[in-house]
């Protein structure tokens, strides 16, 4: 092994750290990680057992502070030829379980679109989305703003009622959330939902002004009788 360059103290830390981390994934079942390493095969090269070893591979590959250790293909265990340092987006974004959306032509994580200029919503708001309304359209998903006629979308109110009623109007069948995101509709969700229930039909009960309408057919019928 070739002598380790000088190192301050902080680094020395960083390195053993990182290297103290990968050795538990992958041989300590005590470690919540293990089941996704060690528990499916994934070891270290036996050269790394040594941690001044890996700390010499490290410092000579860009090793930095900040910076996570990515096994280039996640079938195979960590080695000089698997490895790499990278940053916690491209990290996560090589995980076998972590979904991509392909919008725009890209492909990327949630969290990368999160950080796009083209998305509306906050990573948060646009997982939801994915998860519980029945937009199909990526672009829509990552674009449409947070509220629409005044109602939000990002799965404060409760999901199952936004994601499984479905209404007809107009000749179309869409669900309550989708409505939300056509311009014929110009009411909140919670009032569509409430007008709905209570049997005012349904295009009716996407127009903002409907009670307005309905307070004046209601007075003219009063001045009427005599």
């Amino acid at each position: 092994m070739n002598s380790l360059p000088e190192i301050d103290t902080i680094t020395k830390r960083a390195t053993y750290q990182t290297w103290r981390d990968m050795m538990g994934r992958c041989y300590n079942p005590n470690k919540h990680a293990y089941e996704r390493y060690g528990g499916r095969g994934i070891a270290v090269d036996a050269e790394w057992h040594d941690v001044n070893y890996f700390r010499l591979w490290a410092l000579s590959n860009g090793f930095q502070k900040g910076l996570q250790i990515d096994r280039i293909d996640n079938s195979k265990g960590y080695s000089s030829s698997n490895c790499r340092f990278v940053t916690a987006t491209v990290n996560n974004r090589n995980r076998r379980n972590v979904p991509l959306i392909t919008a725009f032509g890209e492909t990327k994580t949630f969290s990368e679109w999160a950080q796009d200029v083209r998305c509306a919503v906050s990573y948060a708001a646009l997982l939801w989305r994915y998860k519980n309304t029945s937009i199909s359209d990526m672009e829509t998903l990552i674009s449409m703003p947070l509220e629409l006629n005044g109602s939000r979308l990002d799965g404060r109110i409760k999901a199952k009622k936004k994601s499984s009623r479905y209404i007809e109007a107009f000749g179309e069948t869409k669900t309550a959330m989708e409505w939300m995101s056509d311009s014929r509709c110009t009411v909140k969700y919670e009032c569509l939902l409430s007008r709905i229930n209570k049997g005012v039909p349904t295009e009716l009960a996407m127009d903002a002004v409907y009670n307005v309408r309905a307070s004046k057919n209601t007075i003219g019928v009063g001045v009427g009788t005599t």
